[in-house]
């Protein structure tokens, strides 16, 4: 029923203007391996469907209000798990312990989601947080982390659903309000609207991703602030197993690429 009335609620109409086609990034990892440009294939139709969604204005208005909740981000903050039971975090026994923690962490979040939410000032649409599978923990672990899974951050997810880039600057001004006043701690911010950002290593969604922690937080949580249109076309896709695993792999080709690159 809670999938049926989003679907119902979601591509509210307003005047909005088409999107260029993504710009592959510049920089460190910007040299593709061919196993990457393979993946490019059958990740396209993905791409090109999220890619279809016109956004219209506010983009300049939600970077400089991502690039103020990321202004928070500790110098040489340690973007992992805490330390929880077995020290060997890829070990079954750390997961069963991580999930068990992750749960303790669903009502804070909610908590934290319900009250950004109410102050934002334009009726954000909040889904309830929930605990990853743990096959959805271990293959993202395997694929970018060497089978560590103290390194995937997003074990509790929450988002915030919004109608134009300039609600979403508005959430993320309200969410910056929570990290001013130290009710949280965050660890990282990824603007996938930023310029150059590669969204084929994503599947294509667009979206804020803040991860936080501290507060009532017992663990590292995944906070996406997202427009109704790309969570219509996240709902719309068909299967999506395949597609999201070659997003995985693409993206574990990119950050051993830009790590070799900054080695050399």
């Amino acid at each position: 029923a809670a999938t049926a009335n989003l679907r119902a609620s979601v591509g509210v109409g307003s005047k909005r203007s088409p999107r260029p086609p993504p710009a592959r990034p510049t920089g460190a990892g910007a040299v593709e391996s061919p196993k990457l440009t393979q993946l490019r294939a059958p990740l396209a139709a993905d791409v090109q469907r999220f890619e279809a969604i016109e956004y219209g204005g506010g983009l300049a208005e939600l970077c400089e209000a991502a690039d103020a909740c990321r202004a928070f981000v500790p110098a040489g903050a340690e973007a992992s798990q805490p330390v929880l039971g077995k020290a060997d975090t890829t070990t079954v026994e750390y997961l069963k312990a991580l999930r068990g923690a992750a749960g303790w962490s669903t009502f804070a979040l909610d908590t934290l989601v319900a009250g950004t939410a109410s102050r934002a000032g334009c009726s954000p649409r909040a889904v309830a947080a929930s605990v990853r599978a743990s096959s959805s923990i271990s293959l993202e672990a395997d694929m970018l982390h060497g089978g560590d899974v103290s390194r995937v951050l997003g074990v509790v997810q929450a988002e915030l659903l919004v109608g134009t880039l300039s609600e979403a600057a508005a959430v993320l001004r309200q969410l910056e309000v929570a990290l001013r006043n130290h009710e949280v701690s965050v660890l990282r911010v990824e603007n996938r609207f930023q310029e150059g950002f590669d969204v084929y290593t994503h599947g294509g969604v667009r979206g804020v991703c803040l991860y936080l922690v501290g507060g009532a937080l017992d663990v590292v949580v995944e906070v996406m602030v997202q427009l109704l249109s790309v969570k219509k076309a996240q709902l719309e896709r068909a299967g999506g197993g395949a597609s999201d695993e070659a997003s995985l792999e693409a993206r574990s080709l990119r950050y051993r690429a830009a790590k070799a690159q900054l080695r050399d």
